[in-house]
């Protein structure tokens, strides 16, 4: 029986590419498009294979840099809200000061300021109209419980590549959790809107405004949300689990539902590819538009795609 969560690994950037071109009939495109579902998958990029699908929030030491003082290594549902709405509260404001538009900070400035139940906060949270808050100070560094993902699939490949790339050209020492392996994700979506949100912890989607995000315009980008749907499991001091450990606890659930209209699994592939082939498989993406003057719309983007060139290679493999 096929599993819901599938991990496929390719030895070059072109069997990568292979698999996540949609209108490519080689052999490797058995895994997203010959299925009825090829039109909900999305997908991200991360440059270890080894990371899970885990928000920033989540992972050890994120408001270090954040909050002075701050030494907290775990935190629970509940006080992880404390953190992120204050922090996210400090950029907004920030923002607005400089001169710049931040879409409902007027809303997150007043629900901070009364404070609250955050025990009845944690189980929706970030709220409905304080998204696009956190949406925008996720794309600028800010730790969220939103995780990025993408329509295009060439774009999280590019940001499964761009950093492995970075400290390959500067011969960086490999991180201590690396498999010198990175990961192209690809999520079909329907999973999350039609199952998730019957869970505690769930999952759902996140649709932010483009129009004032523009490297989310430029990026294709959503996001994927796990939180809590029950007041009472905010009193917990388990950590949310990351997407792929929620989604593989219901499998039989998800597979029991989608079977007759998509009977085709897996639901939830990770692709890994070699360290090694990071700086040619940017050469091809850059060869596609695929680049930071594509993805980050400002001028300093154009100094970055220059500074790019520096880490593409079009050498054949076995030859970098």
């Amino acid at each position: 029986m096929a599993t819901i969560f599938e991990t496929q690994h390719f030895d070059t950037a072109e069997g990568l590419l292979t698999a996540l071109t949609p209108h490519n009939l080689g052999p490797e495109k058995d895994f997203l498009w010959d299925r009825g579902d090829l039109e909900h998958w999305i997908f991200r990029g991360q440059s270890e294979a080894t990371w899970r699908l885990q928000p920033s929030a989540f992972r050890e030491n994120a408001f270090v840099p954040f909050i002075a003082g701050q030494l907290e290594l775990k935190l629970s549902p509940l006080q992880s809200v404390v953190f992120e709405e204050l922090v996210a509260k400090q950029f907004a404001s920030g923002a607005m000061r400089r001169g710049f538009d931040v879409p409902d900070e007027a809303t997150l400035r007043r629900r901070a300021q009364t404070g609250g139940d955050y025990r009845r906060k944690a189980c929706a949270f970030p709220p409905d109209d304080q998204r696009g808050i956190y949406a925008i100070a996720q794309h600028y560094g800010i730790p969220t419980r939103l995780l990025d993902w993408t329509t295009n699939p060439m774009v999280a490949a590019y940001f499964a590549g761009i950093d492995v790339a970075k400290r390959t050209i500067r011969n960086e020492r490999t991180r201590d959790d690396s498999d010198e392996r990175m990961a192209v994700w690809a999520l079909n979506r329907l999973v999350v809107s039609h199952y998730c949100g019957d869970w505690s912890p769930g999952a759902e989607l996140v649709i932010a405004p483009a129009s004032n995000i523009p490297n989310l315009r430029a990026q294709g980008g959503l996001f994927t949300l796990v939180r809590l749907f029950a007041t009472d499991d905010a009193n917990s001091e388990n950590p949310l689990p990351s997407l792929e450990d929620l989604i593989q606890l219901h499998e039989t659930e998800i597979r029991d539902g989608l079977k007759v209209q998509f009977p085709n699994l897996p639901l939830l592939y990770k692709f890994t590819l070699p360290h090694s082939q990071a700086r040619r498989l940017l050469y091809f993406l850059h060869l596609g538009d695929i680049h930071a003057a594509t993805l980050y719309p400002t001028l300093e983007s154009v100094r970055d795609q220059i500074a790019e060139g520096w880490y593409r290679t079009a050498t054949r493999p076995g030859r970098e």
